[in-house]
């Protein structure tokens, strides 16, 4: 993008971070065009970790999530809700940026989807506005010792067996995966059995090394000895600490547990440095409209168009919306078949502009859908969108 300070036009480039922060940096030259400060952070208690002493911090604009977690920040539920999610924290380091990984746990606020996440950003050339939508929960980042003499089989029939068959060969519920190395690599076996997918539960809580050698076994039951040596051999294998798996804060309502809002959007000024609006993004559909106005996750960026509005789905309610790109007021949604976990497009027909969105479903709970979804105004709409969104 192009950013003009103190009547100086200059090309740059912009990176939103799950940090929460976004750098601005001189395109050609890679100089920050605002200063970056090299602040300490916390230290590591876990014998021979090693973690940097200062983490670079950008001066401008101001972040766009929230930053730390401590139990001040938890969400008021009622006294009995309160006293268990403090004795699921009771030890854990908490309170500061960049806290490492410890054995613990330490709490990351963003969590490990961010702040911003893979959906990316929008820049208006015109407003010099870039926007940025952004989840806002914690999470904990434990680490254990190395398990020893683990079993594959043994976590596959605990896990799998029930409906993938004892011998793998599928049941009425769960399909064949006799065959799977045909059709999957280690990373893919990985995802599905971190994310799940249709029937199949998601095992994200699972600690890494035990998904590891699962998917190691599911891909070689002849022969799981070699693809464990495999996973063995590789960098950092002799480790004695591995991460306890991704581990998010949120309630059994699947609602993150600190206090809202749980997903924002934002319009950053790269020109002035400042954060022109924010507001929270999205709705919990299991919350049956005692979350409105508090935000949920968000995956899938938005769209900004020059006719003055931003389009972005992204929310686990199965909407997608609009809003007045200016003031960040939402002027229009519409109902969705699943989720839009994706990133809307916009195009042209014959001067008629249309705006089409992904309706996959699959996250948070949601089901899957397989469709997408076409938008325009009518043909006799006004040329001006904003005023015309606000009408239809």
């Amino acid at each position: 993008m192009t950013v003009v300070r103190d009547g100086k036009t200059t090309d740059a480039v912009a990176q939103a971070t799950k940090a929460g922060y976004l750098f601005l940096f001189e395109r050609e030259t890679g100089e920050p065009i605002y200063e970056i400060e090299e602040r300490p952070v916390p230290g590591s208690l876990v014998e021979g970790q090693f973690v940097a002493k200062t983490q670079p911090f950008p001066t401008a604009p101001p972040p766009y999530t929230r930053q730390r977690f401590d139990l001040s920040w938890l969400d008021d539920r009622g006294p009995e809700w309160r006293k268990q999610q403090e004795a699921r924290l009771a030890g854990a380091r908490m309170g500061q940026d960049y806290i490492p990984p410890s054995l613990e746990g330490s709490v990351m606020f963003p969590a490990f989807d961010g702040g911003a996440e893979w959906g990316g950003s929008a820049f208006d050339p015109k407003t010099g506005l870039l926007y940025v939508n952004a989840n806002e929960l914690p999470a904990l980042l434990r680490l254990m010792e190395r398990p020893k003499g683990v079993n594959p089989r043994s976590i596959y029939l605990e896990k799998c067996g029930v409906c993938h068959g004892p011998e793998l060969e599928g049941t009425g519920v769960g399909p064949s995966l006799i065959g799977l190395e045909k059709r999957r690599n280690l990373v893919g076996v990985l995802t599905v059995i971190a994310l799940g997918g249709g029937r199949m539960p998601s095992f994200v809580d699972m600690p890494m090394p035990l998904m590891e050698r699962l998917a190691a076994y599911v891909l070689e039951p002849d022969d799981v000895e070699k693809a464990m040596a495999e996973l063995d051999a590789r960098p950092g294998s002799d480790s004695r600490y591995v991460s306890a798996g991704y581990v998010y804060l949120r309630d059994d309502q699947g609602v993150p547990i600190n206090e809202p809002p749980w997903g924002t959007l934002t319009a950053l000024d790269l020109s002035a440095g400042t954060i022109r609006w924010r507001i929270p993004f999205g709705e919990y559909p299991q919350l049956e409209g005692k979350g409105r106005g508090k935000g949920s996750e968000n995956y899938g960026g938005p769209v900004v168009t020059d006719g003055g509005l931003l389009f972005i789905a992204a929310t686990p309610d199965a909407k997608i919306r609009a809003y007045d790109k200016a003031t960040g007021e939402e002027l229009w949604q519409a109902d969705l078949p699943a989720a839009g976990f994706a990133t809307p497009s916009t195009y042209s027909v014959d001067g008629r502009q249309f705006v089409v969105v992904a309706a996959g479903g699959g996250k948070l709970g949601r089901p899957s859908g397989t469709q997408y979804v076409a938008f325009a105004l009518p043909e006799t709409a006004e040329p001006n969108q904003a005023s015309a969104a606000r009408k239809n």
